[in-house]
């Protein structure tokens, strides 16, 4: 399920904006008010709504489905990074350090390392081949 993101009005960006250190386009992009633990969070209709989310959305221009979260590929400590280009949609529940070790994995050409970063699993068929599956995401 995707759960739209209202369009923010002109007073809603600049607040938005406003709490965003933007930088270069490859640095990461520190927020600047508070979090909830390493989520940065934007106050929107008396509601804390996740600005990764809000940043995806305006960046790409869609939203990111419920069931899968944002991980940030620069593994930022001590701040927390929202720059687009480091925000990478993933499984629910998938941490930095297993992403990390899937992705080194899927580059030495692991084939179910790369299908399960992508959302997919491998299943055999009678054959003896695999096919890709749209991965269960559990709650």
């Amino acid at each position: 399920m995707i759960r739209e993101l209202r369009d923010l009005t002109d007073k809603e960006l600049a607040r938005f904006w406003s709490y965003v250190d933007k930088r270069g386009d490859n640095e990461c992009w520190p927020w600047l008010r508070s979090s909830a633990g390493t989520a940065p969070m934007f106050g929107l209709d008396n509601t804390a709504v996740s600005a990764l989310r809000i940043m995806y959305r305006l960046h790409y221009g869609v939203s990111v489905p419920d069931n899968r979260a944002l991980l940030r590929r620069c593994g930022s400590k001590g701040f927390t990074c929202c720059n687009p280009r480091h925000l990478l949609v993933v499984k629910r529940g998938t941490r930095y350090s297993v992403w990390r070790k899937q992705q080194l994995e899927a580059a030495r050409g692991d084939v179910r390392a790369l299908a399960e970063l992508a959302g997919f699993e491998l299943v055999p068929t009678e054959s003896g081949r695999y096919r890709l599956e749209q991965a269960e995401v559990r709650p």
